[in-house]
């Protein structure tokens, strides 16, 4: 087989230019994201219980379902949270556990114990944990408008403009509160008019209200007539006549409108969060991408729309970047990416060095791209990623790529040195480290498959590095494709391994180099050869230090800290807090400004602080200056 290979030079370099052409398109389409994507099992389920306290929800609700849940399959913890109006139960499962039929099971068993829950309650929503659902952006938006006129710019404008663009999932609002006509009236009046509050009431909407009035046919259309009595102004719902007090003798009564009884003015419900940017009251909104997305794409096209719809918003408001999640994706990915593009420099330097060939060093130069790019696109056909790991996993993979390959053109040129022809040293030099080669692959692709087969016991970590095996076996596949086919067929017909003998070098400044290096290397195997004769001559001293060295490195392994990653550099910190059940809005958002204010007051070089308070907790994004900016 090796020999139809060698006699089909142009053939074996179409096919694997071919090969590397539909690799690179296949690269480039690839999805970038931080981790690997992972699917957690953890199901929550959420039961509204409308006026209900915490109390009451942990008895009659959390309890029951709790009850329920218990005993399931690959169940390996549940948590529940009982708050004001709503119970919150969290599952845990095992990794590897079918979703699927988790979710049939736990449906099945809501269904059941629903007869035996309060009937104020609302269905349950059962949700999967799903690490995409996290914003990929936060926008804030501020002006000098009132807080009802941004909300209904962002309502009307800025939420389908994003929502609109391809890749985004979603955009939410968060720290608004809906608009909503505020009538008081007053109790004198409501008493000297013989008036109630639900009898106003049934008359505002009595009078608040849009109706079809059928339909008639013109000019070969039917044309829908509707009638709206619906109020469009505070002045309308001020104007709407409550009660007519009848004339004396025969004249017209006196029509009493509401503003006669109180007043008409705009208000707002009550939020669940309120938002503080850098200290001032705002609105955020959160983007979301689609399940499918490549969350930094979703974040090129987002901000993109955002500068568009700045200049097409109305003068005094903007749309501005508060948090991008992906900053860390493309900051990491390119530190990595550069780390493996010197790794692979350095190699191809090292070996220039050790072979003095600059025709060898240039085909395992190319052995190295060539073997990364195939793998990668063998990511992008599994449906992975280009992530942190991955990336790793390929920067491992430049060291081990290059083994078959030189293991391969350093038999070839031994043979050269020997006097046998080009074709014959390829042929019987890939022959014959054929089956060291495969075996030293295979062997060090068996160090890396448990992982990935039995990546669903190993739970979390069987998981998260199961990629990190993939890529690296992925790349010695591919490497010993590269090694065993490409690189005799370079080096026979293409770039052609020459000794010494055969090609002096003419430059006596080279040549001067090349033989400094020859005179280091043989340097090199006689010290080691004597070193080598020490040790067999000591055979006790060896094994009694290698003992030594072994048990003190077993010691030492028990000193070194362990942690699932290692600590990075960041440019933001945050933080939550959580207080008492029961906790008013107004009184965590009290806390959390004092907070926010002492920090603006004391801290200096931030960016951005955002400051969100909810019912019962609160939290604190502080976002620093680059060291350049500050």
């Amino acid at each position: 087989m090796l020999k139809t290979i060698l006699n089909r030079p142009v053939a074996v370099v179409t096919i694997f230019s071919v090969i590397v052409a539909i690799s690179v398109l296949m690269a480039l389409g690839i999805p970038l994201d931080m981790y690997p994507s992972l699917d957690f099992p953890i199901q929550a389920i959420s039961v509204p219980y409308p006026g209900a306290g915490p109390r009451e929800v942990e008895e009659e609700v959390t309890r029951v379902i709790e009850g329920e849940m218990a005993g399931m399959e690959g169940l390996s913890s549940m948590t529940s949270t009982s708050s004001e109006n709503m119970a919150r139960i969290i599952l845990n499962f095992e990794f590897g556990s079918d979703i699927t039929s988790i979710q049939a099971d736990i449906r099945s068993r809501l269904d059941r114990v629903k007869p035996k829950l309060p009937k104020e309650t609302e269905d349950p929503i059962l949700v999967k944990f799903d690490p995409s659902s996290f914003p990929v952006l936060s926008l804030s938006f501020n002006g000098d408008r009132s807080e009802r006129d941004l909300t209904q710019i962002a309502r009307d404008r800025v939420i389908p403009a994003l929502e609109s663009l391809e890749g985004v999932g979603s955009v939410s609002l968060v720290g608004v509160r809906d608009s909503i006509v505020r009538v008081d009236i007053d109790q004198n009046a409501l008493e000297s008019y013989g008036m109630s509050l639900s009898s106003i009431s049934r008359i505002l909407s009595a009078q608040n209200f849009q109706l079809g009035a059928g339909s008639f046919e013109e000019l070969d259309k039917d044309i829908l007539i509707r009638t709206s009595g619906r109020f469009e102004s505070l002045e309308e719902i001020a104007d709407t006549v409550i009660l007519t007090i009848p004339g004396a003798f025969g004249e017209s009564g006196t029509p009493i409108l509401l503003k006669d009884m109180g007043s008409v003015s705009w208000d707002y419900t009550d939020s669940d969060s309120l938002v503080r940017i850098n200290g001032d009251p705002g609105i955020s909104l959160e983007v979301r991408k689609g399940s499918e997305a490549n969350s930094v794409e979703v974040s090129d096209t987002v901000k993109a729309r955002v500068a568009e719809l700045n200049q097409e918003l109305p003068a005094g408001v903007e749309l501005a970047l508060l948090t991008d999640s992906t900053s860390d994706v493309r900051d990491n990915l390119s530190q990595v990416g550069s780390a493996a593009v010197l790794g692979i420099l350095f190699a191809v330097v090292i070996l220039l060095i050790f072979l003095r060939q600059v025709k060898s060093t240039i085909i395992i130069g190319l052995s190295i791209p060539i073997a990364l790019i195939i793998t990668t696109a063998g990511l992008a056909v599994s449906g992975r990623t280009l992530n942190l790991v991955t990336l790793v996993g390929l920067a491992m993979g430049v060291g081990l790529i290059v083994d078959s390959s030189i293991v391969i053109i350093e038999n070839i040129f031994r043979l050269r040195m020997k006097g046998a022809p080009m074709g014959v040293s390829a042929r019987r030099g890939a022959g014959e480290m054929m089956a060291p080669i495969t075996a030293s692959t295979l062997t060090t692709i068996a160090v890396f498959l448990p992982l990935l087969i039995y990546k669903s016991d190993l739970g979390f970590i069987g998981n998260f590095f199961g990629e990190l095996a993939f890529v690296i076996i992925l790349s010695l596949l591919a490497s010993l494709a590269v090694a065993a086919i490409l690189v005799p067929v370079l080096s026979s017909h293409f770039l052609t391994i020459h000794t010494r003998e055969e090609r002096p070098i003419k430059r006596r400044f080279f040549r001067s180099i090349d033989n400094a290096l020859e005179g280091f290397f043989l340097g090199m195997e006689n010290s080691f050869a004597r070193f080598l004769k020490f040790g067999m001559k000591h055979k006790a001293l060896v094994i009694l230090i290698s003992v030594s060295l072994f048990a003190g490195s077993m010691l030492l392994i028990t000193k070194i800290d362990v942690s699932m990653l290692p600590p990075i550099s960041e440019d933001s910190v945050y933080m939550e807090a959580e207080f008492p059940t029961g906790t008013a809005l107004s009184e965590t958002n009290r806390v959390m400004s004092d907070l926010n204010d002492r920090i603006i007051d004391e801290i200096q070089g931030y960016d951005r602080i955002v400051m969100t308070a909810r019912k019962g907790e609160g939290s604190l994004e502080i976002t620093f200056l680059d060291e350049e900016n500050t």
